[in-house]
């Protein structure tokens, strides 16, 4: 089997991933880890490029995120979720980092530059805990991107955390030039 990364054990890797493909067929896929030139764990995206797996990390995160533990981990930031944009030929990962007030990242990269990274913050608002998600429909069809946006909390192991028992539900639809 091909290897497109290894990835020690102890290396805070996510237990879900992110793929899509350019109109090549090529695959992209947005994870986070530790690796062993990093600080700290960092967002990445792994691609095949001139049959050579490639890593670019695409955060500069200076908080410590530790997934030990057992039961439901309420960590700092969220599983990341890649798009590739067909009309303007770049890469788009969205997730939520507490390092930003939980508010929901947005980094951007031309294909065949994937090293120059261009993150943006996407609402002022906090998120908690949310994960990201958007609706396929119209992403696939017109490359508009509708969030679905929640604040959403979570406790550590299991554990009730306060707050209301619900919170508005609301749809951002990101303009991506």
């Amino acid at each position: 089997a091909e290897y497109a990364v290894r990835i020690p054990q102890k290396s805070n890797l996510i237990n879900h991933t992110s793929m899509t493909a350019d109109r090549k067929g090529h695959p992209y896929i947005a994870t986070f880890y530790q690796s062993k030139a990093d600080e700290k764990t960092q967002f990445k995206v792994i691609y095949k490029s001139s049959d050579v797996w490639n890593t670019a990390t695409i955060s500069d995160r200076k908080t410590p995120i530790l997934l030990d533990g057992f039961g439901t981990r309420s960590i700092p930031v969220s599983r990341p979720q890649i798009l590739h944009n067909h009309q303007t030929n770049m890469l788009q990962v969205v997730y939520r980092d507490e390092e930003y007030g939980n508010r929901a990242r947005l980094p951007s990269a031309q294909l065949g530059t994937l090293k120059d990274w261009k993150t943006i913050t996407l609402a002022d608002q906090s998120l908690a805990r949310w994960e990201p998600s958007f609706d396929t429909e119209p992403w696939r069809s017109k490359q508009q991107l509708h969030l679905y946006f929640q604040t959403v909390r979570q406790g550590q192991g299991e554990k009730a955390v306060e707050g209301p028992s619900s919170t508005m539900v609301q749809i951002l639809q990101v303009i991506i030039h």
